[in-house]
């Protein structure tokens, strides 16, 4: 049963400030994960199973969908921690604030389809007729929704050619329409909500800057704790972690194209090659160079 406790993991507790965190190396004795992009299709994939290893707090850019297949996984999201057993459905919608680790001695395995914007909008109907997806809840139990997407995962993990992708995406992507739990885009209005927004779109343009705290509250007129607390509240992380995954966000796409390492590092702002790759797998589960087209099929 899906519930959620009323303490906070460690790796889900608010950092103040942009001060910097630190994390273990995340492939421990038990621990695998491979992450890799399916051909033809504009799909990533991960398949993860890890028993120490807690993700940072962060989100994606589009939707990211996926089963709990082993084990139980422990993960803030929506303002609480859930317990998320074996057979649950995962269903984030963009901008959904996670942070998943085990909720269990023997640990979890969880495999996730993550789907770009256009993707999204291209299954959802015909062209001019598609309809927002918005999920009303980040975890539910299914049995059909879950063995599809399963057994699609499972099948992308054979390399399946273009067409048999599509298909399968296809497919997958019917199922969660039928049956995943819906609700309308949630749109804040809050005060303040944009001048947090110029902080967010501040640090998507600026990202390979060191910026401060001070360069935002400059910005924003907002005192530095006053934006601290606001940015927190509407974003779910502080501004140190979202200009973080902004840079992550962007070495992976370095990454895809063929980028090594020590340069996509310098270009998105981290310190060094070794700060890079801490905070990589803080935030995605594998290592840069487990990143790497290359080594895309490799387990460790």
């Amino acid at each position: 049963m899906i519930g959620n406790s009323a303490g906070m993991p460690p790796s889900a507790s608010g950092a103040s400030g942009l001060e910097s965190e630190h994390c273990e190396e995340p492939l421990g004795p038990g621990e695998i994960a491979r992450i890799w992009q399916a051909k033809g299709v504009d799909v990533e994939l991960l398949h993860g199973q890890y028993k120490r290893f807690s993700f940072a707090r962060h989100f994606h850019a589009a939707a990211a969908i996926g089963v709990v297949d082993k084990g139980v996984m422990s993960t803030y999201c929506h303002g609480r921690v859930h317990c998320v057993p074996a057979g649950t459905v995962v269903l984030l919608n963009p901008g959904d604030v996670h942070a998943p680790q085990s909720g269990a001695e023997h640990g979890w395995s969880f495999r996730m389809f993550y789907l770009n914007e256009g993707l999204v909008r291209e299954l959802s109907g015909p062209p001019g007729e598609e309809k927002p997806v918005w999920f009303g809840r980040p975890f539910t139990q299914n049995r059909s929704m879950y063995s599809s997407l399963l057994r699609i995962h499972r099948t992308f993990e054979e390399d399946p050619d273009p067409l048999q992708a599509e298909s399968l995406l296809a497919a997958g992507f019917a199922e969660i329409a039928r049956h995943a739990p819906r609700a309308p885009k949630c749109e804040a209005s809050r005060p303040g909500l944009t001048k947090i927004e110029r902080a967010r779109e501040f640090l998507h343009g600026h990202f390979a800057r060191n910026i401060r705290l001070r360069d935002l509250s400059a910005l924003t007129g907002l005192s530095p704790f006053h934006l601290l607390r606001s940015f927190q509240a509407q974003v779910g992380i502080t501004p140190h972690a979202y200009l973080t995954q902004v840079r992550i966000e962007r070495s992976r796409a370095l990454l895809r194209s063929g980028v090594s390492i020590a340069e996509t590092a310098l270009q998105t702002g981290f310190a060094d090659q070794s700060h890079f790759t801490r905070q990589f797998k803080k935030f995605t589960g594998v290592t840069p160079s487990r990143y790497l087209p290359e080594h895309a099929v490799r387990w460790k």
